[in-house]
């Protein structure tokens, strides 16, 4: 059986949060009442998926603490909570059942369990042993049974560090001429650790008065605070105080068929003795049982760190820290690379085409009920790669090897055991922009094919999900004007990354922009605009983290 009782107070509620960039950690402590607030950074140097750990604690101005106390009366294992790091343990021993009586005998009353207590340092998840002592057994005829220790250990060695003595059985009289012994209390010389605590009280012994047929009363359970009293003919002995049973009381007759004597009183009673005065058995009364309580409060248990951010590019393990039972995860996809360009130039001409931007990635956000020590795996992914260029055949307009298309945007996944259900949440990576495949002839002709843009990427499986802005396509206006695209924004919490805006006006100087990203998603990369006539093109900018195509 077990009882279990919760005081719980709230007051305060304290967010921690890391944040990090390529070089250097720094570290944010954050104090706010009544509420939770979740703190977004986007000084990253590389794309990230982001762990927000929600992780409750309470604390107030007069230092009270919340409270459990588990209760235990039979023998068990205890797991140590999350967050617990010390308990303190209270222990009582069973009573020694009383003597039993056949024919003309008298019998003595059993002894009181002893009591303990210990503080004791755990480790969150460690098994302990817990034994809870049974009352001794009153039998006929015989000396009565020994009340058991209750006792706690660590179970790796294993390692007693808290034990309470059982009290022992009261003696049987040998013949009416004798008296049986009261059963000795539970000693502090055999509680773990020596030495300490309360013993439990001696169980009375018989009458030796022949002419007289009484038992012995049973010794008193020690309490948290006091020693059990003794018993003594007849009368049990009181009970310590706080917590311990008091002692069964002994049968009192003269010239009489006898009788059995009153059990133990939990916690660590001993059992009364019994008599016969002229025939038969009698089993003495029995021992009450003990106890174990173990009180501990879940302090300290805010982790170190509330928000982590993972980059570079790869793969990653995350465990889940003792007293987090919820976190809110958000991914971001890469983007995409920008397409290359050939140029290609012959009688004067410079080529005449413009390649596409690369897409935004996209992004989702969802928040998982965890267990502590649950494994989780992070996959950040990389930025697509950069188009490569075109080469020249050398000789009439002719391209050898055409420009090389961007590469999609990697994405970043999280996953285990809370994702199952809803799925593995996904930020997208954008698409690679498309390159452009065009030259001049010998005589002057524009031969364009200019490059589209890559589709910015939508989160998957989240409670929010947004797409990254799509990356424009390239332009080409005239001869003396090539104008390669911007790349689409990253999306981010507050919504979708925003496209690239088309190239559409001849003889601007500067760079065609990129999509605006919603932060911490990052910009879109420039497009590249040359308008001189004979100058050849340039590599467009490249995306901004978090998750930007680029241009």
């Amino acid at each position: 059986m077990r009882n279990i009782a919760t005081k719980t107070i709230f007051k305060e509620t304290f967010t921690i949060l890391l944040f990090r960039n390529s070089s250097v950690n720094k570290f944010s402590f954050l104090s706010n009442r009544d509420s939770l607030n979740l703190f977004f950074n986007s000084f990253f140097s590389q794309l990230r998926v982001k762990i927000s750990l929600l992780a409750l604690f309470f604390v107030n101005s007069l230092n009270a603490q919340t409270l459990t106390v588990d209760t235990y009366t039979t023998s068990t294992t205890w797991v140590v909570p999350a967050c617990v790091t010390s308990i303190t343990v209270r222990a009582w021993g069973g009573g020694g059942g009383g003597g039993g009586a056949s024919a003309t005998d008298r019998n003595g009353g059993g002894g009181g369990g002893a009591y303990c207590t210990r503080v004791e340092t755990v480790t969150p998840g460690e098994t302990l042993t817990i034994t809870v002592g049974a009352g001794g057994v009153g039998v006929s005829a015989n000396t009565g049974g020994a009340g058991g220790f209750s006792q706690v250990a660590h179970s790796v060695g294993p390692v007693v560090f808290c034990r309470a003595a059982g009290g022992a059985g009261g003696q049987r009289g040998a013949n009416n001429t004798s008296a049986g012994a009261g059963g000795a209390g539970g000693a502090i010389a055999s509680n773990i650790p020596a030495g300490t605590g309360f013993r439990g009280g001696n169980g009375g012994a018989s009458d030796p008065n022949t002419a007289l047929d009484q038992s012995g009363g049973g010794g008193g359970g020690a309490g948290s605070g006091s020693i059990g009293g003794d018993g003594a003919i007849i009368t049990a002995g009181i009970a310590g105080s706080p917590g311990g049973g008091a002692g069964g009381v002994g049968i009192g007759t003269s010239i009489s068929t006898g009788g059995n004597g009153s059990p133990g009183i939990v916690l660590g009673g001993g059992g009364g003795g019994s008599t016969v005065f002229s025939s038969g058995t009698r089993a003495g009364a029995a021992g009450a049982r003990g106890q174990i309580t173990i009180t501990y409060s879940a302090t300290g248990c805010e982790p170190a760190q509330s928000t982590f951010s993972y980059s570079p590019a790869g793969s990653y393990t995350w465990v889940v820290p003792a007293c987090v039972n919820f976190v809110t995860v958000e991914a971001f996809g890469s983007g995409g690379g920008g397409g290359g360009n050939i140029g290609v130039v012959s009688g004067g001409q410079e080529t005449c085409t413009g390649a596409g931007g690369g897409g935004g990635g996209g992004y989702a956000a969802r928040t998982y009920a965890v267990v502590p020590g649950q494994s989780y795996t992070i996959v950040v992914g990389a930025g697509g790669t950069a188009g490569t260029a075109g080469a020249n055949g050398g000789g009439g307009g002719v391209i050898s090897t055409n420009a090389g298309n961007g590469g999609a945007g990697g994405n970043s996944t999280f996953s285990g055991p809370a994702t199952v259900g809803p799925g593995t949440l996904t930020g997208i990576g954008g698409a690679g922009g498309l390159a452009s495949q065009g030259r001049n002839t010998t005589g002057g002709t524009c031969l364009a094919v200019n490059g589209a843009g890559g589709a910015g990427s939508l989160g998957l499986n989240g409670s929010i999900n947004y797409r990254g802005g799509n990356g424009a396509a390239g332009v080409i206006l005239n001869f003396s004007t090539d104008r390669s695209a911007g790349a689409g924004g990253g999306a981010g919490p507050g919504g979708n990354g925003g496209d690239a805006p088309v190239a559409n006006s001849a003889g601007v100087g500067v760079n065609p922009p990129g999509g605006i990203g919603n932060p911490p998603g990052g910009n879109g990369g420039n497009g590249r605009t040359y308008n001189t006539t004979g100058t050849f093109g340039g590599n467009g900018g490249n995306g901004i983290a978090i998750g930007g195509g680029g241009g």
